[in-house]
């Protein structure tokens, strides 16, 4: 069919054209596109305006307009250049929703695809794998060494004083965290809360550097209390988990050693 500027319809070999100058609406509660003899609906408009692909269209919650695609198979989007050199999909299945890179090599073909990262229906994300096995599984094969080679992660603040940071909460109340100071370039590992309790940097270590009231014990195989440090007295005791010796305490294996 052939529509002209003046509205006239022609036929024209079964083609459907539409001149630049001549807008194009369709009218009704359901808008269909079938194959030729119409036994099979490719696509289909709902009155309310959702689109399905290959199904009947869905309103999601509250009634919002939404795409909707449905395959018996993966249904996918594609995202492609010309040619066909690099491909993207969103593609989904029964159980996850994945992004996926495909190299065409300028062909009609994928000749590799890669996982970049797929969305479990359970809630677990993964990165570099269709299957994590946790909240967050980051995965690449690989035998580099380069920061590009193998699974990390990377956080950066831009900000030379800043500091960057991973916290662990209950309920949105900090447990843990480590800081990362850009200033000194410092590592600062906080548990209790917010209170810092080592630091390790660029020429030293130090525990407590906040000076709390918090005890440090060393063991070993042997030994409950190889070295132990009273964070209430800055007694020191090695092999004993009690800095002041007395009647009681006394080991003659023990080397008490007393702040004063």
């Amino acid at each position: 069919v052939n529509i002209g500027t003046t509205g006239s319809l022609s036929n024209n070999s079964g083609t459907f054209l539409i001149d630049a100058n001549t807008n194009l609406t369709f009218r009704g509660g359901v808008q269909t596109f079938d194959n030729a003899d119409g036994s099979v609906e490719y696509m289909r408009i709902d009155s309310n305006g959702n689109l399905g692909i290959n199904g009947n269209p869905i309103s999601y919650a509250n009634g919002q307009a939404t795409l909707f695609i449905e395959d018996t198979a993966n249904p996918a989007i594609g995202i492609s250049d010309t040619g066909q050199s690099k491909d993207y999909f969103i593609v989904a299945n029964g159980s996850r929703l994945g992004i996926v890179y495909g190299d065409g090599s300028n062909t009609g073909s994928f000749s590799a695809t890669t996982e970049i990262a797929s969305f479990g229906n359970s809630g677990l994300v993964g990165l570099g794998t269709d299957s994590p096995s946790s909240q967050l599984t980051i995965k690449r094969d690989s035998s580099g060494t380069g920061i590009t080679q193998y699974p990390a992660i990377t956080i950066d603040n831009g900000n030379s004083s800043g500091f960057s940071q991973v916290r662990f909460t209950d309920d949105g109340t900090e447990n843990a965290s480590i800081l990362v100071s850009n200033s000194d370039q410092s590592m600062r590992f906080r548990a209790g809360g917010a209170t810092e309790r080592m630091r390790i940097g660029a020429s030293e270590a130090v525990f407590n550097e906040d000076s709390n009231d918090y005890d440090f014990r060393v063991e070993s195989d042997v030994q409950a209390n190889t070295l132990f440090v009273e964070g209430s007295s800055g007694n020191v005791s090695v092999g004993s988990g009690t800095p002041v010796p007395s009647a009681s305490n006394y080991d003659s294996a023990c080397l008490h050693i007393r702040q004063t």
